[in-house]
């Protein structure tokens, strides 16, 4: 978590792999955390920070999602509840602020000047929203493009010293025979997706 301003935070998930030297292997990042059971524990720590974070700058955050994601489940439920048990959070949709000026409009149709934006993913934000409230972001659009491009923040990483898988961008299914062949890749790989989850 990196201040830029005093309401803007850089907030990303980082996953690392052990080899069997237990040296670790950067894999890919995400733009929000996520509550996966077996690390929950570290991700609370994670949590209370962010809360102490947005309880001094305001008192009204407002989660934004979109319409197609209508109820948050899976990993990511336990962060919101968790959020709503400490923060007063409202909640609303990218549709439902298309034309808002000002303000955001909430589910509930209230609108509210919220001291901290916390977007499911800030590249679906529309525009003007941007430009109303560019410094109260968490995520701000460009960390996430940077971290949901794993080909891009791949680029990145390789010319550090954090140890990196080599990474090929494929297009087609003639791509990944012809990266097979050329780099002589007998031992197994992952093709996942450049934006999204999964994998295989």
């Amino acid at each position: 978590m990196k201040k830029i301003s005093s309401k803007y935070y850089k907030f990303a998930g980082l996953d690392f792999m052990f080899d069997e030297d237990e040296n670790p292997w950067f894999v890919e990042a995400n733009f929000s955390s996520h509550g996966i059971p077996y690390v929950e524990k570290t991700n609370h720590k994670v949590i209370k920070k962010l809360i102490k974070l947005l309880k001094k700058n305001g008192k009204d955050v407002c989660y934004l999602v979109g319409k197609k994601r209508k109820n948050i489940y899976g990993s990511s439920k336990w962060v919101y509840d968790f959020l709503k048990t400490q923060i007063n959070l409202h909640y609303g949709y990218f549709e439902d602020n298309k034309k808002s000026k000002g303000s955001i409009i909430t589910k509930d149709k209230n609108e509210i000047n919220p001291s901290t934006i916390f977007a499911y993913n800030a590249l679906d934000l529309p525009l003007h929203i941007r430009r109303t409230f560019p410094n109260k972001f968490l995520n701000h659009p460009k960390i996430s493009e940077l971290v949901t491009n794993k080909y891009k923040l791949y680029k990145i990483i390789k010319n550090s010293k954090v140890l990196v898988p080599k990474t090929y961008l494929v297009k087609n299914k003639d791509d990944v025979s012809k990266i097979l062949k050329k780099h002589k890749i007998h031992n197994g790989f992952v093709i996942k997706p450049i934006k999204g989850t999964y994998g295989q």
